[in-house]
């Protein structure tokens, strides 16, 4: 998680692999520079930029790949019609795409501002918009769960972490979060049958990460509350 994409591949793949990534940008810039295409250097160099501040969300990278293999595949293509339709297409369904993310951050921007000025209803319902517009945003469900934690509502803040974790696996917040608040509902009188689930989240988010404060001190209370010792 370097939030700069240079550093991310030394992190990641050493010397090699950062070596074989700078080629790539090489290529890349050979490509462009045979074929010169404002339009499309400025989708790139907007990529590039990007990817030196924050990570590269897959559609990005699934862009930034139709761009150069359009200019790579050069008089190979089989159709002259091909590329255009193709291009129109892709840019169709990334704008619908983007159009959908715009739509979920402007209903979770909502839900902050209804939420700092006391309309719970509102806030609810723009919370629950927001994550069906964009069920993989991992924030969108943290500040959903903690909204829901403070309203007393602990079997929701913890669905909500259950979401996270079908759709993000590989990330701890999730794993966190329901076994966070299923812990909570727990001492707060909810069922006794799901604190074994509360463990093995907890133990999941501290496999993915070993580091978290509060991850080993609610597997130490989890722990506690089963009348064992971690």
């Amino acid at each position: 998680h370097a939030h700069n994409d240079v550093f991310e591949a030394l992190a990641t793949t050493g010397l090699l692999g950062l070596a074989a990534y700078l080629w790539l940008h090489w290529g890349a810039l050979a490509l462009l520079r045979a074929r010169p295409h404002p339009a499309s250097a400025g989708i790139l160099a907007a990529l590039f930029v990007q990817a030196k501040v924050n990570p590269l969300p897959l559609g990005c990278c699934v862009l930034a790949a139709a761009v150069l293999g359009s200019f790579a595949s050069g008089e190979r293509r089989a159709a002259a019609w091909a590329p255009p339709a193709a291009g129109a297409a892709l840019s169709a369904a990334v704008l619908a795409g983007a159009l959908l993310l715009a739509s979920a951050d402007a209903e979770f921007a909502r839900a902050r501002r209804a939420e700092a000025r006391g309309a719970a209803g509102e806030a609810r319902a723009a919370f629950a918009a927001a994550t069906a517009a964009n069920p993989w945003e991992l924030f969108y469900r943290l500040e959903f769960a903690r909204f829901l934690y403070s309203g007393g509502r602990l079997d929701e803040a913890a669905a909500q972490g259950a979401a996270a974790a079908v759709r993000r696996p590989a990330e701890a917040d999730g794993w966190a979060m329901l076994g966070t608040y299923l812990l909570a509902w727990r001492q707060a009188g909810g069922p006794q049958d799901r604190l074994a689930e509360a463990r093995a989240a907890l133990e999941t988010a501290h496999r993915l990460d070993p580091y978290a404060p509060a991850v080993n001190e609610n597997l130490d209370l989890a722990a506690r509350l089963a009348g064992d010792a971690r």
